[in-house]
């Protein structure tokens, strides 16, 4: 899976906990890689994944939010899209 933030692909993969140390989710900015820990639950993983996309999205804007506002932000955002299934789609379209 990739995705494209600021013109930039980075890939996601799924690591083992022991290539993770101990982390559900990591962003490299680097290599353009986000690393998910396989063993993590699928709710979980879910939430890593947009986790670390606000990190590569907050990082390219220069935005410097703290792992809390991150955290925070992210389930905002996991929320909303949940609650509404169809918005993207009707937005991209106006």
């Amino acid at each position: 899976m990739e995705v494209k933030v600021s013109g930039i692909v980075y890939s996601i993969s799924e690591r083992s906990p022991e290539e993770m140390n101990g982390n559900i989710g990591l962003a490299n900015f680097n290599t353009q890689e986000i690393w998910i820990n396989y063993s993590a639950s699928p709710q979980t993983k879910m939430i890593a994944h947009w986790h670390e996309i606000v990190h590569i999205i907050e990082r390219a804007y220069g935005v410097h939010m703290s792992e809390e506002q991150v955290t925070i932000f992210t389930h905002g955002l996991v929320s909303f899209l949940r609650d509404n299934p169809g918005i993207v789609g009707q937005i991209n379209n106006v």
